[in-house]
């Protein structure tokens, strides 16, 4: 009689579960971030919410494993960064909302300097549809630019994800909102030719609500001189008074511009015709009165300028407001050259003062060894968002809460500004001085 072999069985069932884990271990986790469809364009796997969103072979995006908030988060996040490394990257994109065809700037941080890095913009949740590469700086740092497409449709989400080819670092950046087009931006001078030293009324109307706004005056065919900022009604309508320069030569047309200060809307006027003053009346001139000679002063600053704030060390509130350490932030005027985006402007010229004292003023300037330079700037409702680039260095405890009064103060001179949040290279100014 023959023996049956009843040994294999338990092999073959073996066998089974092995082929089994093997099927599971395959379909389980993996990185996030840029995947390949069989056509060969990238897709983000991965929303900023934080849930996995799995993609089909073609591209298409199936349905999410969790369900998806109906406010995701705003802020950038690190969706994947091994621990074998140091790499901390984070992506901000700004404005953070507009019609199809807004231009975004994204400034991707904290990668390795000299490293070849792939930027792409995706709908939330969706395949990415536009890719570029850049270097990044010595610091680590990407700026690039993206258009939202004309085709995309309002309450659309989009994002941007930064990632290293090759290794599994990655980061998706804040959230776009995609608003309906915006009507037609209008700005209306009041009235249409006057002479020199005469006041006009500016209406500007279609801007977005709440907005910083600059308004320039200028001859046609000339960059326009920044006269002022004002803020828009929630109408999206702004008023303003502005005069003709004494300079304005009769016959000349001029026109008034009304920019949001993110430079991303911008608006002109009919031209404005400079006439020549009327003939004066003849009228006897009165003996002359001698007047005391003025004592010598500095040279005036002449054009646009803004204020710079500086520190005086051991003051004590006696020359401006007392900050941390016993000390004063003090405002001083510097010039710049025209510009409508005065904010940026007065950051900029904060932040390339050299040495450790200002001219012959003794105020101290507690930004001298920092290597930072301005990235995006958003005002929305008076809130201005300041991303600084590069590296802070400080001095000591001391020197924190003088940088701080230095870049808020300088920010918070003009009237559309009313807070601030300032980072650096995406960490908030607070967090990054803590660390030093």
């Amino acid at each position: 009689m023959k023996m049956r072999n009843t040994c294999r069985t338990p092999g073959i069932v073996l066998l089974l579960h092995l082929a089994l884990a093997l099927v599971l271990t395959g379909c389980s986790g993996g990185s996030v971030g840029f995947l390949r469809s069989s056509t060969g364009v990238p897709t983000v796997a991965a929303t900023a919410d934080r849930t996995r969103t799995p993609v089909s072979p073609t591209g298409t995006a199936e349905s999410p494993e969790t369900e998806t908030p109906s406010a995701p988060t705003a802020e950038p996040i690190v969706l994947h960064t091994p621990a074998s490394t140091s790499i901390e990257p984070r992506v901000a994109l700004s404005p953070t909302n507009g019609p199809g065809g807004t231009e975004l700037r994204v400034v991707a941080a904290g990668f390795r300097s000299d490293t070849t890095v792939t930027l792409g913009l995706a709908r939330h949740g969706g395949r990415v549809e536009t890719t570029t590469t850049a270097q990044s700086n010595d610091d680590g740092v990407v700026v690039a630019q993206f258009v939202i497409p004309e085709s995309a449709e309002t309450g659309d989400l989009w994002l941007v994800v930064a990632q290293i080819l090759g290794q599994p670092v990655q980061a998706v950046s804040n959230l776009f909102e995609v608003t309906e087009p915006r009507g037609a931006q209008s700005v209306e001078v009041d009235p249409g030719s006057a002479t020199a030293g005469a006041t006009l009324a500016v209406t500007g109307a279609g801007f977005p609500s709440e907005t910083g706004v600059e308004i320039g005056f200028g001859p046609s065919g000339a960059e326009p001189t920044l006269l002022g900022i004002a803020q828009t009604h929630a109408d999206g309508r702004v008023e303003a008074t502005i005069e003709i320069p004494l300079s304005a030569t009769a016959g000349e047309d001029w026109i008034v511009t009304v920019t949001t200060s993110d430079r991303a809307i911008s608006a002109v006027s009919d031209p404005v015709t400079i006439l020549a003053p009327a003939e004066p009346t003849a009228t006897p001139e009165p003996a002359p009165i001698a007047l005391p000679t003025p004592p010598a002063t500095a040279a005036p600053i002449t054009g646009p300028s803004v204020l710079v704030y500086l520190i005086a060390l051991e003051d004590a509130g006696q020359s401006g407001t007392e900050i941390g350490c016993g000390d004063s932030v003090v405002p001083v005027t510097v010039g710049i050259e025209p510009t409508m985006g005065v904010l940026r402007a007065a950051m900029e010229r904060l932040l390339s003062l050299e040495g450790p004292t200002y001219r012959e003023t003794g105020l101290h300037n507690a930004l001298h060894r920092s290597e930072l330079s301005v990235g995006a700037i958003n005002i929305a409702g008076g809130h201005a968002t300041i991303n600084l680039v590069g590296t802070l260095s400080v001095d000591g405890t001391c020197d924190g809460p003088r940088v701080k009064a230095q870049l808020e103060q300088t920010a918070l001179q003009f009237s559309t500004v009313n807070r601030v949040t300032m980072t650096v290279n995406g960490q908030l100014l607070d967090s990054v001085l803590s660390q030093q």
